[in-house]
């Protein structure tokens, strides 16, 4: 599933690509992407709705017009989102022809300049909603929109906020303190967009055994692992994020951060810090990823 750097990788590209385009018509072989309404409801809530900017909450994305309408998108697990402007140059037309990652495309949008906008999903369950609210209207009432179970966003979060965050949990209740640290990072109530490869990696980079009780991480830990969230998520941004299964930006290209992966999908090989071997484990029905000699 996209994590928190490749949705903002698209968010990013997609307001350079799209602000102040106007859908003309959308095309779907597969109308139950659409989840608010009927399509044909949809087909006529979107006809010249102009875009006014995208922003994105954990791993959703919203494409707001200027009529404080708001087409909410959600990737889910094998969805990306590409744009294609209405002459392709070569290098374009060779990134989506020949990825078959690029070759799932289940729903259009149209603009009247002839630009395009493709949902490529290769399993079918992304989501698109039509909401009639601006952005800012849907994050002051998160109950109403259903994101009241979204926690924080990491890259807003101050250290203190984050010590609180972590602080909280332990004073909660025994079972909250006992959890494991992998398992906190990725619960979207704690905090929003991090998946299971950010958190192997995130962990890794603070130096933290991914077993670890949340109770008896040191203050110091806790210190470790807030800069490693904002190095790790911001690293993977500038890397337009990683495409180890069928993630793609919206130029139909992998991100680049997959090499600079350090324990994520190597299970066997050396650890490109200690040389010891990285080892893999099941955790809450999850592949997790460690260095047990740097992890502890």
């Amino acid at each position: 599933m996209p994590e928190l750097p490749e949705v903002e990788t698209v968010v990013i590209q997609l307001n350079q690509k799209i602000k102040g385009k106007t859908i003309n018509k959308i095309w779907s072989d597969h109308k139950k992407m659409v989840s608010s309404h009927s399509f044909l409801d949809f087909e006529k809530l979107v006809e010249n709705f102009k875009i006014k900017n995208v922003k994105r909450r954990g791993k959703n994305i919203f494409i707001e017009s200027f009529q404080s309408e708001t087409i909410w998108i959600h990737l889910k697990m094998t969805g990306h989102l590409l744009f294609k402007p209405k002459n392709l140059s070569s290098s374009l037309k060779k990134a989506f022809q020949n990825d078959p990652f690029n070759q799932y495309i289940h729903f259009i949008f149209y603009f009247k300049d002839e630009s395009r906008l493709e949902f490529s999903d290769l399993r079918k369950f992304g989501r698109i909603r039509f909401i009639q609210a601006g952005f800012n209207d849907i994050i002051k009432h998160p109950s109403k929109y259903k994101l009241d179970s979204l926690g924080p966003e990491p890259l807003e979060l101050t250290r203190e906020q984050f010590k609180d965050l972590i602080a909280a949990k332990i004073k909660r209740n025994q079972k909250s303190a006992d959890k494991e640290i992998k398992p906190l990072l990725l619960d979207q109530k704690f905090i929003a967009g991090i998946g299971n490869i950010y958190a192997s990696e995130i962990l890794f980079k603070a130096g933290i055994n991914p077993r670890r009780k949340v109770k008896g991480l040191k203050q110091k830990e806790i210190d470790r692992l807030f800069d490693s969230v904002k190095m790790v998520l911001e690293k993977a941004i500038k890397n337009r994020g990683t495409s180890t299964s069928d993630f793609r930006d919206t130029f139909g290209q992998k991100g680049k951060n997959e090499s600079d992966l350090m324990v994520y999908k190597r299970t066997g090989k050396r650890c490109r810090i200690c040389g010891n071997i990285i080892n893999r484990f099941k955790q809450d029905q999850r592949s997790t990823f460690y260095c047990p000699k740097c992890q502890k």
